[in-house]
């Protein structure tokens, strides 16, 4: 399975993306909107975790934008934690929101679930496997 993680902030983009290889993923990561929609377009991911504030465009027009191209699964991931803003990013297509600053295994877990639910078998995590 093959993720890209979008985040301006390069501690959490840096752990998350270590997070997700530790656990069998290809991962790319990424720290612009304008990028990540680039990214997205020309590479087939099979989930994206996006934050809402990124430079060049905000993460919710990339949400949009890629939603618009792909059925690719989207988690936002974001410390903006107002109703509006996961109310947007709902409407907007994204599959999941989940509040900064979030428990880094419950994510894993969020992101195990939503690639089995969309591909199936072949969407389980290793950490998912070897707890299950």
């Amino acid at each position: 399975m093959r993720i890209l993680v979008v985040e301006d902030e390069q501690d959490l983009l840096e752990s998350l993306v270590e997070g997700l290889r530790l656990n069998s993923y290809a991962v790319d990561g990424c720290d612009d909107g304008c990028r990540a929609h680039e990214l997205v377009s020309v590479v087939e991911y099979d989930l994206v975790v996006l934050d809402l504030n990124l430079p060049g465009v905000d993460g919710q027009y990339v949400c949009r934008e890629v939603r618009r191209e792909s059925d690719v699964p989207i988690i936002v991931v974001t410390s903006r934690d107002g109703q509006m803003d996961e109310l947007l990013s709902m409407s907007f297509g994204a599959d999941d929101f989940v509040a900064k600053p979030y428990n880094a295994p419950v994510l894993l877990a969020r992101i195990a679930r939503l690639l089995q639910r969309t591909y199936g078998s072949a969407g389980r995590s290793a950490v998912l496997e070897r707890d299950g």
